[in-house]
């Protein structure tokens, strides 16, 4: 399978809170009603969490802020949404979506980029975890290909020694795969250029994350994870976020 990774923005008259309710309840509804149309098979939105720790650990980082929110959608294959979205049902479906986009989301910010994800570890699924969203940006000096084969090898391998230390049960990264139809869609929408890749990280709970993190321990892995991105990361550019995980649907099970 592949997914969409969207970056959703708030418009400016509507607070978090009010978002995340219009985003969750009634388009939520309409993106269940147009998956079959669209070749949707998983639909999760990641709801942005207020976390004080982590803005100022990010503003410490010299961090971007971040979005407002994560939608993921996953199609069984580029080619069974290829031809979705070429379908008469298809274009009629993504007109409604868009239409309904406007009414809460802030379109001029709104990113997206095709992926495969990548399970790194997977030591726990907890029934309520706290999610991190991270947002990566390759250095200006590396090309795309150089930025992932350091991030998926040995940036990866770093962050699953330092795991135990950070409290981490599960991470996944998401590899952005060339899409010359969807960079044309996001154009046609006026959206902003995406990512160069998503990271992933699971904690059984807040409490769970603030300990680890607060630990000598913690501190000492997460030194050592900042030193590494600085080796292939833009960290102007970076930005991070925790949330809670909305699973709307899932035609995979």
């Amino acid at each position: 399978m592949i997914k969409m990774v969207v970056a959703a923005w708030r418009r400016p008259d509507f607070t978090q809170e009010q978002f995340n309710e219009r985003w969750g309840g009634a388009h939520a509804r309409l993106v269940t009603e147009c998956a079959r149309a669209m070749g949707f098979v998983r639909y999760v939105q990641s709801h942005k969490i207020a976390s004080p720790e982590l803005e100022e650990f990010g503003r410490s980082r010299g961090w971007a802020t971040p979005s407002d929110g994560l939608t993921e959608v996953w199609f069984d294959s580029m080619e069974s949404m290829e031809a979705a979205m070429a379908s008469a049902e298809g274009q009629a479906a993504s007109l409604l979506l868009q239409e309904d986009e406007e009414k809460f989301c802030n379109s001029a910010k709104l990113s997206a980029f095709l992926a495969v994800e990548h399970f790194i570890f997977d030591y726990a699924r907890p029934k309520n975890p706290l999610k991190m969203v991270v947002q990566n940006y390759g250095r200006s000096d590396l090309t795309q290909e150089q930025f992932v084969a350091r991030w998926r090898g040995q940036h990866a391998k770093l962050v699953t020694e330092c795991s135990k230390a950070m409290g981490m049960v599960r991470y996944v990264q998401s590899e952005k795969l060339p899409s010359p139809d969807l960079d044309e869609f996001a154009r046609s929408r006026g959206w902003a250029k995406p990512a160069d890749s998503l990271t992933e990280v699971w904690w059984e709970s807040m409490e769970a994350m603030n300990a680890a993190m607060g630990s000598p321990e913690g501190q000492a892995a997460s030194a050592l994870l900042q030193a590494d991105e600085q080796e292939f990361c833009d960290s102007k550019k970076l930005s991070a976020f925790l949330s809670a995980e909305h699973v709307i649907f899932d035609f995979t099970r």
